[in-house]
């Protein structure tokens, strides 16, 4: 099935947009690290610039998870549609960005070449899934035209256009499949990218530290004699 088929339908889809938003605020938390990485680095103002460039597409492309996450793709179809092409369009453009900082702070040649295969498996995926997926819609049957012994399940849009899982018995059936399997790829291109940032990040110590400002001292002081 394509990604959102699997949050279309109650109870999947309060599983799916709970499980996304999980994931949202994990990529976003390792974009945030990459980003205070690469600013404490000795870089050139170019790459500061990038860097911080590539951090606000990170913030879009989160944006875009939640919508997925928040509106399903049989329901509120538009919605959905632009974010998912916020989310995958946006995390390539993030991901070729960080392979030419990658190349700029001088990484090793591995990690480096290892990001831009990714990069381009990623964009092949995303060029088979635009393919697939145009030729599957083009050959979807009209609803008067499904087989009364297909069973598949069916919601209607606002255009009171049909929408439901396709079953290899619908005319379209391989090509939907096609579409669905790129879609996977593009995610699990992304997965890889992030775990590619492990080898960066064990050079990373990260602390929490909370202080009182120095204009609230007298609040502190206050707090510390009421305690004694």
């Amino acid at each position: 099935p394509m990604i959102s088929d699997t949050g279309s339908f109650q109870p999947e889809a309060g599983i799916f947009s709970v499980l996304l938003s999980i994931s949202t605020f994990l990529a976003f938390s390792l974009m945030v690290v990459r980003y205070y990485l690469v600013k404490l680095l000795d870089t050139e103002e170019r790459v500061r610039i990038l860097n911080k460039f590539i951090m606000a597409i990170g913030v879009i492309v989160c944006l875009g998870v939640l919508m997925v996450a928040s509106f399903e793709s049989y329901s509120y179809s538009t919605a959905h549609n632009v974010g998912a092409i916020t989310m995958f369009i946006g995390g390539t453009v993030y991901f070729i960005l960080q392979t030419v900082v990658t190349k700029r702070i001088g990484e090793q040649r591995s990690l480096l070449c290892l990001r831009i295969f990714l990069n381009v498996a990623n964009i092949i995926a995303i060029v088979c899934f635009g393919i697939f997926d145009l030729i599957a819609k083009s050959k979807k049957p009209a609803l008067a035209e499904i087989p009364p012994d297909c069973p598949f399940r069916l919601s209607y849009n606002k255009n009171s256009a049909w929408s439901g899982s396709w079953r290899p018995c619908l005319n379209g059936y391989e090509f939907r499949v096609l579409s669905s399997v790129s879609e996977w790829l593009m995610v699990a291109c992304f997965g890889c990218y992030f775990l590619t940032f492990l080898p960066e990040f064990r050079r990373v110590a990260l602390s929490l530290s909370i202080n009182i400002n120095a204009s609230d001292s007298y609040w502190l002081a206050a707090h510390q004699i009421a305690a004694g």
